[in-house]
């Protein structure tokens, strides 16, 4: 690889391990809550989904970083596909994100059972309704969940401004990305959220270790 794709991937390499990392987790709690709820039903959709998410990413780490390039092509085709939607408005538009037939899809052979799937408009659905449910509750162990979208939403942003080549589309990328980082509370000295403010103390600390894997 040259200085510039080792750059690019490295950067690529980063924000989609820490999104396959945020899809398990945000899987995982749903599951815990329609296991909490008696939903067996949603309870076994949720395994599915965890199971394919976490086989996507031993294909991934069984790869070798020369070889990985098929895995930036997904998300490259899955930016020109919807970068119009992320160009057109001033505002963070994610209403091509919550949609389920959003997936990044790999598929050697169907009839093998060799296909590799992270259906990240499902998931991201379930971290809007984990969003919601925790804004009735915000304690420590829920303010995580509130950041769920926007650590999503930050962690695909980053990886579509890795892989951009044109410099509109990075600016623009740059422009989404520094409003969610303020959102999250990254470039706030403080460690409290801006989108949060005034919740209590406690919720700082929480958020301060929060930066630590974003």
């Amino acid at each position: 690889m040259s200085s510039t794709q080792q750059q690019t991937y490295q950067s690529f390499d980063t924000s989609f391990k820490r999104l396959l990392l945020l899809c398990k987790d945000i899987v995982k709690k749903k599951k815990d809550t329609l296991k909490l709820n008696l939903d067996e039903k949603e309870e076994q959709k949720c395994t599915a989904i965890l199971k394919s998410v976490e086989r996507y990413d031993k294909l991934y780490t069984k790869t070798a970083p020369n070889n990985r390039n098929y895995h930036c092509k997904l998300f490259v085709d899955l930016y020109q596909t919807i970068k119009s939607q992320i160009m057109s408005d001033q505002e963070i538009n994610d209403t091509w994100l919550q949609k389920k037939d959003v997936v990044i899809e790999i598929i050697f052979d169907r009839k093998s059972n060799l296909e590799f799937s992270i259906p990240v408009g499902k998931i991201y659905l379930m971290a809007i309704v984990l969003r919601n449910e925790a804004t009735k509750k915000v304690t420590m162990k829920e303010y995580e969940e509130l950041l769920y979208p926007d650590r999503f939403l930050l962690y695909l942003f980053r990886i579509f401004k890795s892989l951009s080549t044109k410099d509109g589309e990075t600016t623009k990328l740059e422009t989404h990305i520094e409003t969610l980082e303020k959102n999250l509370g990254l470039n706030n000295p403080s460690g409290g959220s801006n989108s949060l403010q005034g919740i209590n103390s406690i919720i700082g600390m929480a958020n301060t270790m929060l930066h630590n894997s974003i």
